[in-house]
C-alpha cells in the first residue's frame, strides 16, 4: 500500500504548442542553432577535442526537435546537412583558414588583413 497521496505522473507532454508566426520563428532559430552547432562540432572534431562528441550530440538533439516541429523542413534539409560543414573540417594537425579554431590559434602569429584594416580605421 502506497504511503504517499501524490497523484500519478501525467503522461501528457509539458511542451507548449506553438503555431503560425511563432512556429516559423522558432524553427528559424532552431535552424540557426543547428548550423552553429554543426560548425562547432566539425571544428572540435577536426582538432580531436574531448567535447567533440558532446557538440555533435547537441546538434543531433536540435535536429530531432526540428523533425518534431517541422518535419517537412527537416526532410528537405537533412541530405544537405550531411555535407554542410565540410569546408571547415580538416585532418588533425593541418591548418584550415575556414576553421575558427585554426584562425584563432593563428591570429597571434599572423593577423588577418581584415584585422589590420580594422585597426587602421580605429586609429584614424
Amino acid at each position: 500500500m502506497p504511503t504517499t497521496n501524490h497523484p500519478a505522473a501525467s503522461t501528457e507532454s509539458a511542451a507548449i504548442h506553438i503555431s503560425g508566426v511563432h512556429l516559423t520563428r522558432h524553427v528559424a532559430r532552431l535552424l540557426e542553432v543547428r548550423d552553429r552547432l554543426a560548425l562547432y562540432a566539425t571544428e572540435r572534431a577536426s582538432h580531436n577535442l574531448d567535447d567533440a562528441h558532446d557538440a555533435f550530440m547537441a546538434m543531433v538533439a536540435v535536429e530531432d526537435e526540428i523533425a518534431v516541429q517541422a518535419p517537412k523542413v527537416h526532410a528537405g534539409l537533412f541530405a544537405a546537412w550531411a555535407t554542410g560543414c565540410d569546408a571547415a573540417g580538416h585532418e588533425p594537425g593541418a591548418f584550415n583558414a575556414r576553421c575558427g579554431i585554426c584562425r584563432g590559434a593563428n591570429a597571434s602569429i599572423e593577423p588577418s588583413r581584415l584585422t589590420v584594416v580594422a585597426k587602421i580605421h580605429q586609429a584614424a
